[in-house]
């Protein structure tokens, strides 16, 4: 199974990172259900957990690259996505497990 990244409406958080925050989150619809949505923190330097100078808590960040034009279809995010804790109900009305994938060069699939 797999998806393209612009079918699933993909959503940078529209506000501007302040000085301090280094990251955007990008959220977008379920590539297992197709309803619930998934959101991760992204940024252009090394994934992890980073611990932010504002003492809130650690965020997990990952690693993201686009071409010099940024579109969906040149997004490669790593590593994995693990979205099991982000569990949702998928259109039919039962849970939906939340997706485990990856996104390489605009494409969603599974691990």
């Amino acid at each position: 199974m797999n998806a393209n990244l612009a079918d699933l409406d993909p959503m940078l958080d529209p506000r501007h990172p302040q000085p301090d925050q280094k990251y955007q989150t990008l959220s977008f619809r379920c590539p297992l259900c197709g309803k619930g949505a998934v959101q991760i923190d992204i940024w252009s330097g090394q994934a992890g957990d980073v611990v932010l100078t504002t003492g809130a808590p650690p965020r997990r960040l990952w690693h993201a690259e686009q071409d010099e034009h940024k579109g969906w279809d040149s997004l490669t995010i790593t590593p994995s996505i693990d979205a099991s804790d982000q569990p949702h109900k998928g259109f039919d009305g039962n849970p939906c497990p939340g997706w485990h994938g990856f996104i390489t060069l605009g494409k969603a699939v599974l691990a």
